[in-house]
């Protein structure tokens, strides 16, 4: 008589039970949810795009082409001042030289930081006299320039192109100097606007450097 042939016993099928399928589905929940949230709050603390920097052409204190392509690629603090000012400037121009050291001090971020002044006043403020402008408030060459332009080309560059106020010295309409803003401008490496700064205000430094480190790692 014949061996009866042996059956493979089948594999037992294993249910999860309730109480544990319920808390990996709650568990992967949860994880899901505070992905988004992480991604909201990111959205959130971004800086808006207020506008776009337009091409410009100017020449820095070296003489050399500067315009609206040397933006990109930097992240820029942007201000305009002249010279020969003796109001707003004078700080305006302090408050650089401070932002120069801290913005030097930074740790290293995807897009370089640079610091720029415009003058509002080509006529005189050659590139050899915003060079010893600059020398004289301790500026390095490699972290703040400063751009001279055509007198014609401001209200492009100034109003339409950074926002700012500019209106150029006329005794018969009563405007005795230059009058410029004095805010500072930030700009990221796709030369878009991302903020503007009241410099008299106390702190102002803190806000745009923590502001750097936000844009400057996009």
């Amino acid at each position: 008589m014949s061996a009866s042939p042996s059956i493979a016993p089948r594999a037992s099928l294993r249910l999860v039970p309730l109480p544990l399928l319920l808390l990996g589905v709650a568990l992967g929940l949860t994880i899901a949810l505070f992905a988004f949230a992480r991604k909201k709050q990111s959205d959130a603390s971004k800086l808006p795009v207020i506008a776009h920097v337009p091409a410009f052409e100017a020449r820095d204190q070296q003489g050399r082409a500067f315009g609206g392509d040397s933006l990109r690629g930097t992240v820029w603090i942007v201000d305009f001042v002249f010279t020969s000012c003796p109001t707003v400037c004078p700080r305006l121009t302090a408050r650089m030289a401070e932002l120069q050291g801290r913005v030097e001090k930074l740790g290293k971020l995807r897009a370089p930081v640079k610091l720029l002044s415009i003058s509002v006043d080509p006529e005189n403020d050659t590139p050899q006299v915003l060079a010893a402008y600059g020398a004289k408030h301790g500026a390095h060459d490699a972290t703040w320039t400063f751009a001279t332009g055509k007198t014609e080309d401001l209200d492009r560059i100034v109003v339409q192109g950074f926002k700012q106020r500019y209106d150029k010295a006329d005794p018969s309409i009563g405007i005795m100097e230059v009058m410029h803003g004095d805010r500072f401008v930030l700009v990221d490496a796709r030369s878009d606007i991302r903020a503007y700064y009241d410099t008299s205000e106390s702190g102002v430094l803190d806000r745009i450097v923590a502001d750097v480190e936000r844009v400057g790692d996009e």
